[in-house]
């Protein structure tokens, strides 16, 4: 099955042989490869918590969806999402990943809400958000 697992991350990839072997020499890189079919298992929600004057109308109770690779699941999202929102999520999927490839419950992150780039109106920006992330399973 291993072999299965390391021809398909090879392809997805696009390395060649000698490119993949340099991947491997790192024993870490080989854990998060054979963990990759439990990763796909999760789906990480970001949804809205608070939201004030917010230029794209995200609203309290909004939802966006990201795998644990830290891709947009688009036919899960609403169809406008702000890339000021999107940005500080990086560092969410980051932290749920390391969970996930140590084997550890996603869910035991101890910073789970995140506020998009915009400082809000009383601090001189035009409006913000707050997400609360959470990763459930498929």
């Amino acid at each position: 099955m291993k072999e299965v697992i390391w021809e398909f991350f090879k392809r997805h990839m696009s390395y060649s042989g000698e490119e993949l072997a340099k991947f491997k020499e790192n024993p870490d890189f080989e854990r998060i490869v054979e963990r990759g079919q439990e990763m796909n298992q999760w789906t990480v929600v970001a949804e809205v918590i608070k939201s004030e004057h917010c230029f794209s109308g995200h609203k309290v109770g909004d939802k966006f969806y990201l795998d644990p690779f830290g891709n947009l699941l688009t036919h899960k999202n609403p169809k406008r999402i702000c890339i000021y929102a999107l940005e500080p999520l990086s560092k969410a999927i980051f932290h749920i990943s390391e969970q996930l490839y140590t084997g550890r419950d996603p869910n035991e992150i101890v910073f789970r809400n995140y506020h998009c780039f915009d400082v809000g109106l009383a601090c001189g920006g035009w409006g913000e958000i707050v997400v609360r992330v959470s990763v459930v399973k498929r």
